[in-house]
């Protein structure tokens, strides 16, 4: 595998490069918010990991990414996550249409892609994402914090503590999860994989990100929308609630739904092999015979 560093309207955009010699459409992986791009290896499926081309690509102001000095929230748009996907398809990809798969803020990623640069993209696969930025439960209470400025640093203070230990990091985000049981092992090979690039998240840059999506939307655009689109989502995600899961498949032209019962927002501690046979299935059914 191959790390590397794309310039985006300033910001230093981490991309994880796992190359095959298959012909096979690439897949683009984007993590959710506060992870990072080493979540997907353990997640992935071994078939998916050694067969294809696959690029773990960063959200701007994620460690290893960094932002520039000037970074301000108005800058926050799905422009700028449209044209860093964009970016990395004409650099790593030759321009050639790519598969999307994104979790959460990565599937509001991948969708805004899709609007901006369909002729960039083979298909989306969105996991628990959303065209409207604002968040229910605990993450929901942390936009709050971050977007008023005498609670933004209370907001910068929980997420340092969080910083200083991973079982209190994993512990915080096991409460996103529904009513099955987790699959710890897979939860901690996750918290392993991510914890380090976790630390160094810059807390200010995460202030400007929780408070800025609050009010970032595309529902109004994803009638235009004309890639394959299939949306998975829990329906007990207490993060991104079902209904507005079901309102974006039935508002983007010919989108394919998926629930998952019972399911939150951690797919991958939660109902993992399903979800890698859903997104396996939709990669093949819409990529051309090689």
């Amino acid at each position: 595998m191959r790390e590397h560093f794309l310039e985006v309207h300033g910001h230093r955009i981490a991309a994880i490069e796992h190359r095959s010699d298959s012909m096979r459409t690439p897949i683009i992986l984007i993590h959710g918010i506060t992870m990072s791009v080493r979540m997907w290896q353990p997640v992935l499926n071994p078939s998916l990991i050694e067969s294809r081309t696959w690029i773990s690509l960063s959200l701007p102001g994620h460690f290893p990414s960094t932002a520039p000095s000037q970074f301000c929230e108005p800058q926050i748009t799905p422009t700028l996550f449209s044209d860093i996907v964009c970016k990395v398809i004409q650099e790593l990809c030759g321009g050639e249409p790519v598969h999307l798969v994104g979790w959460s803020t990565g599937g509001f990623t991948a969708l805004a892609t899709a609007i901006a640069h369909p002729e960039l993209v083979a298909s989306v696969v969105s996991i628990s994402g959303f065209a409207n930025g604002q968040w229910g439960h605990l993450l929901g209470f942390m936009q709050t914090l971050a977007s008023r400025t005498w609670t933004r640093p209370l907001f910068q203070t929980i997420f340092r503590l969080l910083q200083m230990r991973q079982r209190s990091l994993q512990l915080i985000i096991h409460l996103f999860a529904g009513e099955k049981k987790l699959d710890m092992q897979m939860s901690t090979e996750v918290a392993d994989a991510v914890f380090s690039d976790f630390r160094q998240h810059r807390t200010t840059d995460l202030a400007m990100l929780f408070s800025a999506l609050r009010m970032v939307s595309i529902a109004d655009q994803l009638n235009s929308i004309r890639v394959p689109v299939r949306i998975i989502g829990g329906t007990n995600d207490p993060v991104i609630p079902f209904r507005e899961t079901r309102n974006l498949a039935d508002t983007i032209p010919n989108a394919d739904l998926q629930p998952l019962p019972g399911i939150g927002h951690l797919f991958y501690a939660e109902d993992n092999q399903h979800v890698q046979h859903l997104l396996l299935d939709w990669i093949r059914q819409h990529s051309p015979s090689t």
